[in-house]
């Protein structure tokens, strides 16, 4: 039971800070809208909804942290390429995103976004660097976070027809409610969570098997353009192979963060409540369009760069 305990904590934090990033960070229109609805109407229930997605996010966080375990990942790159199955799966296996526009919905979001931001960044970057105890790393970093945070919610001014600006009061409840999910994700994973992730084996084909079925299900409105999706993913899986064992990512389970480097979180909704009112009043807002391109650009060259680099410089274990 202590074990199945873990193994939950693990996948559900993983799931709540994946969720964070991926929804409320990005200022996704549909869940934003719900939350701050839901706050004016009747708060407590927020807490209701917030659970039921990080149950639907506990699927595709599975997918990421059993490309972990599998391919033994111990290098940014390898975790890159998961990040990239997870953001697949994401916008694959429940909503359709990742056909609209293709090959372009292909990268963003879920390699330009999911991948670096939701993973590389909230997952992994936030969490190794809350381990440093260092008060000149950690400040700095909660404080960054919550700036960009208040200027990628201008977002919502780029199309006035179908979204209204957050008033500001309304911005500061919703950073300080939705922040909760993330710092309370950080505790459950690395407090209470099993460290490394250790998936079982009928567990896994199971959670595949239903994969599959809500991938195809998902894929069949877009047939045949649909199926190209597994080009990528299948040049995704076999760069994880070839690069399986390759170098040593710091691992975060090895040291748990002081308990007092949580308490610092809230200075990410903080700076961004105290930020966003500046946007808001002035009328200012970030170039949605053209950073949109930089992370569609980037995520492209990354992604083809993980698929080449394994081929290029890792020696192959010899049971891969």
């Amino acid at each position: 039971m202590r074990y199945l305990g873990r193994h939950i904590a693990a996948l559900a934090g993983s799931a709540a800070i994946l969720l964070f990033f991926s929804e409320f960070y990005f200022l996704n229109e549909g869940p934003v809208l719900e939350v701050l609805a839901t706050l004016r109407s009747a708060p407590p229930r927020v807490l209701l909804m917030l659970f039921e997605l990080v149950l639907f996010y506990m699927l595709p966080a599975y997918v990421l942290l059993l490309a972990l375990a599998h391919f033994r990942v111990g290098t940014l790159w390898g975790l890159f390429l998961a990040g990239a199955l997870f953001g697949w799966a994401t916008e694959g296996l429940f909503v359709p995103i990742v056909y609209e526009a293709i090959p372009f919905s292909f990268i963003f979001p879920s390699v330009g976004w999911h991948a670096l931001v939701d993973v590389l960044l909230g997952w992994y970057l936030v969490r190794r660097l809350m381990r440093t105890n260092n008060l000149l790393v950690i400040v700095p970093l909660f404080v960054i976070l919550g700036a960009v945070w208040a200027g990628w919610a201008t977002w919502f001014w780029a199309e006035p027809d179908l979204l209204t600006p957050i008033p500001p009061e309304a911005f500061t409840r919703y950073t300080l409610v939705t922040s909760l999910l993330w710092i309370g994700g950080m505790l459950l994973l690395d407090q209470l969570g099993e460290a490394p992730f250790r998936p079982g084996v009928w567990e896994a084909r199971l959670v595949l098997v239903v994969v599959g079925l809500l991938a195809g299900l998902m894929a069949l409105a877009t047939l045949p353009f649909s199926l190209l999706l597994a080009i990528p993913v299948a040049l995704t899986l076999a760069a994880l192979h070839r690069g399986r064992n390759a170098g040593r990512l710091a691992p975060l389970h090895e040291k748990r963060p002081a308990w007092w480097t949580y308490l610092l979180a809230p200075l990410t909704p903080a700076t961004a409540a105290l930020i966003y009112p500046i946007f808001f009043n002035t009328g200012q807002a970030i170039p949605t369009e053209d950073v949109t391109f930089l992370l569609l650009a980037a995520g492209t060259l990354l992604l083809i760069a993980g698929w080449v680099q394994p081929f290029l410089l890792a020696t192959p274990h010899p049971d891969s």
